[in-house]
Order: C-alpha cells, then structure tokens, then sequence
C-alpha cells in the first residue's frame, strides 16, 4: 500500500578540513491517512483534491513560522510526526545524517 512521506534533506559539499555531511528525515503514514491530515492542517475548506490540500496545510507550518530554517532536523522531525498523531494518524519517523563516509541512524 503506498504512503504519505514527508522528507527534508540537507546536504552541504566538502570544503578543507570537512569532508561534508547529508543529513535527512521523513515521517511517514499509510496513504489512508490523507483525510485525516487534511482536516487536521485545514482551518477553512481548501480547494483542489486532498494532495494539493494537505501540501496547503503543510506549507502553512512553514508560512506560520512553525517550522523554519533555523530548526533543528530532529526537532523539525518531532513537530511534522507530532502534527500526524494530533490527526489521529501513525507516523513512523526517522533522521539519519552521512559524514566522513559514515551513515549514522537515530
């Protein structure tokens, strides 16, 4: 059964002394979460089908300031995985980051 994944990913290129890291995190849920998202991130009825709506409500995190450049993945993570489970819907999360040739998990 296909998902709903919600990734970032940051990747910064290797300079003298530092070899460069990726760093990324998802959360993910069951596609059949998708009403329940909607209508969770939804304060007013959106137009179009629920994907482009849910992408509405997601967008509006980073429009309200909840989430931001400044944030922490991990932390970013916490509050995308928090919002699923206040939908009433799982969210498997992880974060995971590459240095020195290294993959590391939490």
């Amino acid at each position: 059964m296909p998902d709903i994944v919600l990734t970032e990913s940051y990747d910064y290129v290797a300079r003298p002394g530092d070899a460069g890291a990726e760093y990324f995190y998802y959360v993910k849920t069951p596609l059949s979460s998708l009403p329940a998202l909607v209508e969770h991130f939804e304060t007013t009825p959106g137009e179009g089908n629920l994907e482009t709506r849910l992408v509405a409500g997601l967008r509006n995190l980073v429009k309200t300031g909840e989430l931001h450049a400044a944030l922490d993945k991990e932390k970013a993570r916490d509050i995308v995985a928090a919002h699923f489970r206040q939908a009433g819907v799982p969210a498997e999360s992880k974060f995971s980051y590459w240095v020195n040739s290294d993959w590391g998990d939490d």
